[in-house]
């Protein structure tokens, strides 16, 4: 490939696959280029990553170059890029002028196309909202020589590719007046200075998940049943991590696992007071991995589930909601006032709230507030796991992190070493 072939594909910010041959030069034509893109929607799996492929026709010659042009907003990263006729993973070049705009440097290895060309761009992401990467352009240019003889060029109206957070729905939601009740799931805790994003929970039950009173209006009421007792006593590990070796403090927890981690600490003795039914909801199938867990609290009334008849383990949880869950446990108080600034009277989970942080479950931000729509991330829910069975964090510092992801020098490490070991 020839110098001046080289600074035309560089000076276009867009990348090729440089194609060469040996044919007449000719005028330079202009023509709309059609592409065809996987999916409008990607959501991320539990690890943040996620994919989609942008494809293009054969061209009507084999020596050409194909380029692309993607903006990304800010919290999502490229993490790499495969064309499809190589198989070559390439680093995307990002542009010195323009904030999130990637070209690609894909170059074939036989230097001739043998079809469809479709390069499939792998991304990572872990915030809490749904953002959108922009396809700016597709443009593929047909050499002679040194001379472009045609160019064809994707329509300037971009494309939209949608990037949802874990646990999403894999279809564009309507969007649904705020639900009148709770939900069930997860909730902060901690004295992090990790900021939660102020994210709203999605699609959250309208039964009153976790809310006895699912007016969402005043102090709920407390449970007219037995409560099941926590286990304070024995000790026992119920958080586990990763395959990988890792924790994962920042990452949020889904309503299955939250689920999980609540049902293990219930004490054994009480594991035969309510029957398991976790098939009254149409989406757990009796193989999953939760169902035992959902089927006793939700017979227990400490989570319930949708009006649709399910209960979606998938979802990620709020503050509020692991707040409501875990304060369901113990007769709710309101000794004393609401000490966060952006928890009013009328918020759904108030009650319960107030409650955890009269019992000392729950610390807040620096900055005097709680944030309960916010996701919950593990870290914070140990923190107010701990606090809720009484563990005594110093028992356990002696066993050290397992985790290659949890630092000594974090707010959490104390918490994390507590609740994944059995007591010594």
């Amino acid at each position: 490939m020839n110098k001046t072939k080289t600074a035309l594909i560089v000076s276009l910010l867009l990348v090729g696959i440089l194609l060469h041959t040996a044919t007449a030069a000719a005028t330079a034509t202009t023509a709309t280029l059609s592409y065809a893109v996987s999916t409008d929607r990607v959501v991320v799996d539990a690890g943040g990553a996620g994919s989609f492929g942008i494809t293009i026709p054969a061209p009507a010659q084999e020596f050409a170059a194909v380029q692309f042009e993607v903006q990304l907003p800010e919290g999502v990263a490229i993490s790499s890029v495969r064309y499809s006729e190589s198989g070559t993973t390439i680093s995307p070049t990002q542009s010195d002028t323009v904030a999130g705009l990637y070209a690609f440097s894909l170059f074939s290895a036989s230097n001739v196309y043998s079809g469809a060309i479709t390069c499939t761009i792998g991304i990572s992401y872990n915030g809490p909202n749904e953002r959108t990467i922009t396809i700016k352009r597709v443009k593929q240019d047909r050499y002679t020589g040194a001379h472009t003889v045609a160019s064809e060029v994707s329509q300037e109206n971009a494309r939209a590719v949608t990037v949802a957070p874990y646990g999403s729905s894999d279809v564009t939601p309507t969007p649904t007046p705020p639900p009148g009740g709770g939900a069930s799931g997860g909730g902060g805790g901690g004295t992090s200075t990790q900021s939660g994003d102020g994210a709203v929970t999605p699609s959250t039950p309208t039964d009153g998940v976790d809310v006895e009173d699912d007016s969402g209006a005043g102090s709920p009421t407390d449970m007219p049943r037995p409560r099941p007792v926590l286990d304070r006593a024995s000790g026992k590990a119920y958080i586990f991590g990763y395959p990988d070796g890792t924790f994962r403090p920042e990452a949020r927890i889904t309503r299955a696992e939250t689920a999980s981690m609540i049902y293990s600490i219930v004490d054994d003795s009480q594991k035969g007071l309510f029957a398991q039914s976790a098939f009254r909801f149409s989406d757990i199938d009796s193989g999953a991995w939760y169902a035992e867990a959902v089927g006793y609290l939700a017979e227990a009334g400490i989570i319930l589930g949708y009006p649709d008849g399910t209960f979606r383990g998938e979802n990620d949880i709020t503050r509020a909601e692991f707040s409501t869950i875990i304060s369901k446990f113990e007769q709710l108080t309101s000794t004393g006032g609401m000490p966060f600034s952006d928890v009013a009277a009328d918020h759904w989970a108030y009650g319960f709230i107030l409650s955890c942080y009269a019992n000392e479950w729950i610390v807040g931000y620096p900055d005097g507030t709680f944030r309960p729509d916010a996701m919950i991330v593990r870290a914070e829910a140990v923190a107010i796991v701990n606090r809720a069975i009484g563990r005594n964090l110093s028992d356990y510092l002696s066993l050290g992190t397992k985790f290659t992801d949890v630092d000594p020098d974090e707010w959490y490490y104390a918490d994390i070493v507590a609740a994944s070991n059995d007591k010594p």
